[in-house]
């Protein structure tokens, strides 16, 4: 079962590579088919920085058209998950400081939130994660999006570390003073 995996995983990362190395020579198809593949991460990660639907869609838009115009700076094909993720990553918070609408504390509709990411549990788990998605949209910029990318996309602090540009020990560190932040809000809404 698991080598079946593994094979599987293979023959998907060849797949990639092949659609990179085929988008480098200008094949929009290629650079299409891959973009669907992260689109959805994508938009994530943008609503994550920017909290809104329409501006995430924004800022994904010029991450694909600055993804299309730099493809050829990758420098390693299978890595293209993350470098596209560092872009859409960048964009929305170009977006943010250009647009110069800092929200307030716990303006990003818990609603829009809860749409956006899915959640199976029951009732008394989706009023706790109802609280738990509030408190994160409170956190400044940067723990939020680290938290999402940790926790929502289930990238490592390697992972992250290489999309946001900063070093391991950093993202380790915002995520443990994430979860000191997130523990204190918890306790107040108890």
């Amino acid at each position: 079962m698991q080598e079946e995996r593994f094979i599987e995983s293979e023959r998907l990362r060849d797949r990639k590579s092949s659609l990179v190395q085929s988008a480098r020579a200008g094949d929009m198809h290629s650079f299409s088919q891959l973009i669907e593949v992260y689109i959805g991460r994508a938009y994530r990660i943008a609503f994550a920085v920017l909290g809104s639907r329409c501006d995430a869609e924004d800022a994904v838009q010029e991450a694909c058209l600055r993804a299309v115009r730099c493809l050829n700076q990758l420098e390693q094909d299978d890595r293209f998950e993350f470098w596209f993720a560092r872009i859409v990553a960048n964009c929305s918070r170009n977006l943010l400081r250009r647009s110069k609408r800092r929200r307030a504390a716990g303006s990003v509709p818990v609603e829009e939130a809860a749409n956006l990411l899915a959640n199976d549990g029951g009732v008394n788990s989706v009023e706790c994660s109802m609280d738990l998605r509030r408190c994160v949209s409170q956190l400044p910029e940067l723990h939020r999006l680290v938290v999402h990318l940790h926790y929502a996309e289930e990238l490592t602090t390697g992972e992250i570390a290489y999309v946001l540009s900063r070093p391991q020990g950093t993202i380790r560190r915002l995520l443990s003073e994430s979860y000191g932040m997130l523990r204190h809000s918890m306790r107040g809404n108890a």
